[in-house]
């Protein structure tokens, strides 16, 4: 008699224990995805709508400012200088790294250019000093 109560006890338990462990796998459910986690997700979509992601970064360099280009989550363009003019300058200011950075993410991401470019006209129309 006292052995079919300790198994019928620890049966008891054993349902417990299990039906605690259920619940939490539910709880975590709702939970928030981490960044990258996030940053996957939506690579993946643009990967399935043809479409990219587009980061930009600015960078202090040897030179003064520049920018890099992330595509997709992977280095696309490093520019530690003025492009389409003569000589290796640097932006004078972060500022205007990212106004001629803009631009060229503009230029990416709107007219689908895979290796966009700038011309001196276009330097000059942004008011980046050189």
């Amino acid at each position: 008699m006292i052995n079919q109560l300790l198994k019928i006890s620890v049966a008891g338990i054993a349902v417990l224990v299990l039906s605690c462990n259920q619940h939490k796998p539910e709880e975590t459910k709702n939970n928030v995805l981490p960044a990258d986690a996030v940053a996957k997700e939506q690579m993946d979509k643009a990967k399935k709508s043809d479409s990219i992601y587009v980061e930009l970064k600015i960078i202090k360099t040897d030179f003064g400012y520049g920018y890099e280009i992330y595509k997709n989550h992977e280095p696309f363009i490093r520019q530690d200088y003025i492009p389409a003019i003569e000589g290796r300058k640097g932006f004078v200011s972060e500022e205007e790294a990212k106004r001629l950075g803009d631009y060229v993410v503009k230029k990416m991401t709107e007219g689908k250019m895979q290796f966009p470019s700038v011309t001196p006209a276009e330097i000059d129309s942004l008011h980046i000093t050189h």
